[in-house]
């Protein structure tokens, strides 16, 4: 029970990160922010191993390679998609798109690799994008807010890419070597432009900020790492639908947006869609 917590913990935070993006949005300079983000990440990450007594991994010439590949798709082109999107689309809109993400990785996983899909997965697709036609067309939302869809599927799709990279390439770099490489990858891709942002910010920026980089750039992936050592990975995927749901009600809950009867009904089909992939075959 106790793993099986630290998944769900793991999706809520992560759900969490559409809010504060948000937040970045309308309040901070994006690349300032991400950069300060992959900064504390990377701090904590280091701690981290540091307190079970893990050295970083050397890196060849091509895991270098590897790792700065996956950081452009996982930690800057996901965040630059996302956090565009968010400057036109709710944050309770795009936490139910980003719950997309298992169901593209499903396509992907067909067309780069030839898996070929199963009739439950086939039908999740088809739910799921129900879904995310239902939460988004309503009240002209698809006309006026184009881009910013556009923007947040930009999105899903660097991060499925990434997922998609950790399957087919293999490394023997420990986990939480990569997650810490990963994250200084990812600081190093925002260094130039956030030099050009510095400005001074409030307590409340920096808080949201810390939150980011603690808990969402470190503790969530370490909590998902923990949980799915002793998880079926069929029964893990079902963890996934707490995102959505986490990033809609934090965008009710703190920064008072609406949650329409089409945010509802959206977010019900892509949660039924992620638990049905979930499934055994």
């Amino acid at each position: 029970m106790k793993y099986h917590l630290y998944l769900a913990s793991a999706m809520l935070i992560v759900g969490s990160s559409v809010t504060a993006g948000k937040f970045i949005t309308v309040n901070t300079p994006v690349s300032l922010s991400m950069f300060l983000r992959f900064a504390v990440g990377s701090a904590v990450l280091y701690l981290f191993m540091v307190m079970r007594k893990e050295r970083p991994a050397r890196l060849s010439a091509g895991a270098a390679f590897l790792v700065c590949s996956q950081a452009l798709l996982g930690s800057v082109l996901f965040n630059v998609f996302l956090l565009k999107g968010l400057k036109t689309v709710s944050a309770v809109t795009s936490g139910i798109i980003s719950g997309f993400t298992p169901v593209m990785l499903t396509v992907l996983s067909f067309v780069l690799l030839r898996e070929k899909p199963d009739r439950v997965k086939i039908t999740a697709s088809c739910i799921a994008a129900a879904g995310v036609i239902i939460a988004s067309a309503e009240s002209g939302e698809i006309e006026a807010d184009t881009a910013g869809l556009l923007f947040v599927f930009a999105a899903v799709l660097s991060e499925s890419l990434f997922l998609i990279m950790r399957r087919v390439i293999k490394t023997d770099i420990s986990t939480t070597s990569l997650s810490l490489y990963l994250s200084l990858a990812g600081m190093f891709f925002f260094a130039f432009p956030a030099a050009g942002e510095m400005t001074a910010l409030t307590v409340r920026e920096y808080a949201v900020i810390g939150y980011y980089g603690v808990f969402i750039t470190a503790a969530a992936y370490l909590l998902w790492l923990e949980g799915i050592k002793y998880v079926q990975a069929s029964a893990a995927s079902a963890y996934t639908a707490v995102m959505p749901v986490s990033a809609a009600l934090t965008g009710v809950v703190f920064l008072g947006e609406p949650f329409l009867p089409k945010h509802f009904y959206g977010l019900v089909l892509v949660s039924a869609a992620i638990i049905l992939t979930g499934k055994r075959r």
